[in-house]
C-alpha cells in the first residue's frame, strides 16, 4: 500500500537538510538530489514543502529528468489534502556559467583572481569540483 502524506506533513520538509516536493500529486524526498541538481539545489528548496508541479513542468525538464524523479518517490498527497500548485516563479532560475567549457588546463588562468587564492582550487592543474567553483566565484567575483 502506498503511503499518503497530508499537505501539513509535507510543509515541514522545506529546508536544504530535509526537502520534499509534490509533483502531480506524488510526494518526493529530493534531499539527496539537491547538491546534484544542474540548476542548483536552492531552486528546489524554494519549492520545498509544497506543490511544485508548475515549476517542475514549466522549466521543460527532459523525459530522463522525469524518470529520474521517480527514484525519490515516497508516497502520494492525501486525496482530501490536494492543494493547488504554487504558481510558476516569475523569474527564471539563475543562469549558470559553464566554467569548464573551452577552459585552459587551469581554469583560473582566464580569471582576474590572483593565483594564491586560486591555488587552493587548482592544485596540480586538476579541475576543481563544480561546487568548489561555485563557492569560489560567489566569494571572489561579482
Amino acid at each position: 500500500m502506498t503511503k499518503s502524506f497530508t499537505a501539513a506533513e509535507i510543509a515541514k520538509h522545506d529546508t536544504h537538510e530535509d526537502c520534499w516536493i509534490i509533483v502531480r500529486k506524488k510526494v518526493y524526498d529530493v534531499t539527496r538530489f539537491l547538491d546534484d541538481h544542474p540548476g542548483g539545489g536552492e531552486v528546489i528548496v524554494e519549492q520545498g514543502g509544497a506543490d511544485s508541479t508548475n515549476a517542475f513542468e514549466g522549466v521543460g525538464h527532459s523525459e530522463q529528468a522525469k524518470r529520474d524523479l521517480e527514484k525519490y518517490y515516497i508516497g502520494d498527497l492525501a486525496e482530501e489534502e490536494s492543494a493547488p500548485p504554487l504558481p510558476m516563479p516569475l523569474l527564471p532560475p539563475p543562469r549558470r556559467r559553464n566554467l569548464l567549457a573551452d577552459s585552459p588546463s587551469c581554469w583560473c588562468q582566464s580569471s582576474s583572481v590572483p593565483p594564491p587564492r586560486c591555488f587552493t582550487f587548482c592544485r596540480s592543474n586538476r579541475l576543481p569540483s563544480r561546487k568548489s567553483i561555485e563557492i569560489f566565484f560567489e566569494k571572489y567575483n561579482d
